[in-house]
């Protein structure tokens, strides 16, 4: 288990290129139509390799950001966050492929030490452990989309934690949990939680941003991540772009973006060096 800071990025070049192609629904034929490569230079591409004078016709034909997108194929983006009080990324091992992780988000008022916990992962062991040794009080946990990664643990840390209730978007469908819905408010003491709609990756993923710590945080799940954003059919691309930049990227530049997946980042270092929105 480690802090979500310390981790690689969640999406490599090639995957970059893969979710923008999926979004935008190009075969390979039609991104070689549009960008001028070479059918073997754009299976390149896909396969990883990184060459400098593909970026640029990569990133034309499908929306990104030339820097941006070439900042990561050269391994360059590698945000850092600052810890902040009362707050603590939980960095676990997923399901999802070999070596894959997931986050999980604990926020609590300092005073009170009253908690919220954001999305769950697949093991309740850690988190019970780190709401124990913390003597914190878990007042309510809140998903932000129903994939399997986020809620496997659910059932135990509720058990373990004396019962707090659990929120979704009663479009995610997970079991045993309360309906909340965009534009809810939730106070926990000095903090306030605003449920915003960032659907797209899931029929009806939601965000949470808290203030009334040291800096605004956004647990924001798979919407978005640092320098990518979440897999996104191409019916709900530019519908699940347009709620990330309405939504996420409008908040304060200094708000900690804490995705599913990952590091932490912030929206000012999204719009600089996000091939998907930077510089927009």
């Amino acid at each position: 288990m480690d802090s979500a800071q310390s981790y690689p990025l969640e999406d490599l070049y090639e995957d970059i290129i893969g979710k923008a192609q999926r979004g935008l629904g190009l075969s390979d034929l039609q991104l070689m139509e549009r960008s001028g490569l070479s059918m073997f230079a754009i299976q390149a591409a896909k396969e990883g390799e990184f060459h400098e004078d593909s970026v640029a016709p990569l990133a034309e034909a499908l929306g990104l950001k030339p820097d941006a997108l070439g900042a990561i194929g050269s391994q360059q983006y590698n945000p850092r966050v600052s810890p902040i009080e009362g707050f603590l990324p939980i960095n676990q091992p997923a399901t999802l492929y070999p070596g894959a992780t997931v986050n999980l988000y604990l926020v609590w008022d300092v005073e009170t030490k009253a908690a919220w916990l954001f999305d769950c992962g697949e093991d309740a062991t850690d988190v019970v452990e780190i709401v124990r040794r913390h003597d914190l009080k878990l007042e309510a946990i809140f998903l932000t989309h129903g994939h399997h990664d986020h809620i496997k643990a659910l059932p135990g840390i509720r058990e373990a934690l004396g019962n707090p209730p659990a929120y979704a978007h009663p479009q995610e469908n997970v079991a045993g949990t309360e309906p909340i819905h965009e534009g809810e408010i939730h106070t926990l003491g000095r903090l306030k939680l605003e449920a915003r709609s960032t659907p797209g990756h899931s029929p009806a993923g939601l965000t949470y941003v808290v203030s009334g710590l040291e800096r605004p945080v956004a647990a924001v799940g798979d919407a978005i991540f640092a320098g990518s954003m979440g897999r996104v059919e191409a019916e709900r691309f530019e519908e699940a772009k347009q709620a990330i930049r309405d939504h996420i990227l409008s908040m304060g530049e200094q708000t900690i973006l804490c995705p599913g997946h990952g590091p932490l980042t912030t929206v000012a270092l999204e719009r600089e060096h996000n091939p998907f929105f930077a510089t927009e």
